[in-house]
Formats: structure tokens, C-alpha cells, sequence
């Protein structure tokens, strides 16, 4: 199946889903080589699936999770330009909190996971409480951590 990422002249429409996995006031966010900036785990929705299924698979390939229970939080539509690809993006993204077995993850500071032979995803915790000092993308996560209440919502965003 294809993913919900269409390429226009103007720049590129992207479907994804986001994971909120917090352990002990810390969230995971995930990195790859090149980029400058992390984000959370998830990826993009492919055709004919919906959010939260994307969110099973992603996790699945990303992390090796099994599927656990989440929690609708919000859809955030960002308007922004990617850095590494000078593009325009128009995203449309649906954040779960994602709850997992404690054993499913590493509790170490930094680890890593090979999706397939050519693929490494790097991840790591970062204390809730200090989201501001870092560069994850969206800058919108340390408002949803601080506000779960407000959820579900509808937040727009241009950068």
C-alpha cells in the first residue's frame, strides 16, 4: 500500500501519526541520521488505513511493539518548511498517547533499533519538564503534555 504522502508543485501533503510514550516524566523521541531536530516515534498512513492502525504498524516496525492501548489526542495541521529538503509541507498528524509494558522498552538513556537492513532508528528520553530546551519537532508537544485536559483538539500551526 502506499503511504498518504502526495507531492505537489507546491510542496508535499503528509498524513502521519505521532506517539506520546511517556515512562517516569520522560517522552521518547526518535532521530535520524541527518536530520537536525527529533520528533516522536509514528510515521505515515498508508491508503485504506486508518490512525490508529498506522500507529500499530509504525510502532511495530520502528520499535518492535505490540499493540497496547492508546489514547485519541489530537490532530495537529502544520504548515512548515522541511530544512533538509527546502520543501513546504502541509501535514496533517494524529498523536496518540501510547501506553506500553515496561519491559517492552529500553530504560536507558539512548538506544537504537534496526527496521530493516538499511534503517536505524536512534532514540532517546527526554524529561517533560525540559521539551523547550530542545529542537523536537512540533514545537506544539510541551502545550499538549502541559494541557492533556484540552485534548482531544484540532491545533494549527504555521513555522
Amino acid at each position: 500500500m502506499c503511504d498518504c504522502n502526495i507531492k505537489m508543485d507546491q510542496g508535499i501533503l503528509n498524513i502521519r501519526v505521532g506517539a506520546l510514550i511517556i515512562r517516569n516524566q520522560r517522552i521518547l523521541v526518535s532521530r535520524k541520521l541527518g536530520f537536525p531536530y527529533e520528533w516522536l516515534p509514528g510515521g505515515r498512513v498508508r491508503m485504506q488505513e486508518n490512525s490508529e492502525q498506522a500507529l500499530w504498524r509504525e510502532l511495530k516496525e520502528e520499535l518492535g511493539l505490540s499493540m497496547g492501548h492508546a489514547r485519541f489526542l489530537c490532530i495537529h495541521e502544520n504548515f512548515f518548511i522541511e530544512q533538509t529538503q527546502n520543501c513546504a509541507y502541509h501535514e496533517l498528524c494524529f498523536y496518540h498517547l501510547v501506553s506500553v509494558k515496561p519491559d517492552e522498552l529500553p530504560d536507558m538513556e539512548c538506544f537504537s533499533f534496526q527496521e530493516q537492513e538499511d534503517i536505524i532508528h536512534m532514540y532517546r528520553w527526554v524529561d517533560i519538564h525540559q521539551l523547550e530546551r530542545y529542537d523536537i519537532r512540533p514545537a506544539i508537544l510541551a502545550r499538549l503534555l502541559a494541557h492533556p485536559e484540552d485534548c482531544p483538539a484540532h491545533i494549527i500551526t504555521h513555522s
